[in-house]
């Protein structure tokens, strides 16, 4: 499987079953496939992953202030960011209530779908 995503594009093989997951990506600076475990998430985060292909923007492009920053409660529902796909921008959406515990995507960084974006600290 490492040498098949090794030949392709892809960013982040995410499997998951009822029983166990695997985590596949590349390494930023070598484009080397590495095997993700559990230890890369904090405990008790979820991550926002993009709903669609896209260029991600941290705010609207007629304002500065980015929709969520790091340590920045949110609820669910709430715009944590935009996906620009050509002239449409369509709302990025908190999949639940938390804080946001990391910004995994530069601001005007092209995404695939279900790329994480932002990591979510839940909350009790």
């Amino acid at each position: 499987m490492i040498a098949w995503l090794a030949g392709t594009d892809i960013g982040l093989l995410d499997l998951r079953t009822p029983t166990g997951s695997i985590r596949l990506g590349r390494a930023a600076a070598s484009g080397e496939v590495i095997e993700l475990g559990a230890d890369d998430m904090q405990p008790d985060a979820a991550l926002v992953a993009a709903p669609s292909v896209g260029v991600f923007l941290h705010a609207h492009p007629m304002r500065s202030k980015p929709l969520a920053s790091v340590g920045e409660q949110v609820s669910a529902g709430q715009p944590v960011g935009l996906l620009q796909i050509g002239p449409l921008l369509r709302s990025v959406d908190a999949p639940l209530a938390g804080v946001i515990a990391e910004v995994r995507v530069d601001n005007g960084q092209t995404v695939g779908w279900g790329e994480p974006l932002l990591a979510l600290q839940t909350i009790e």
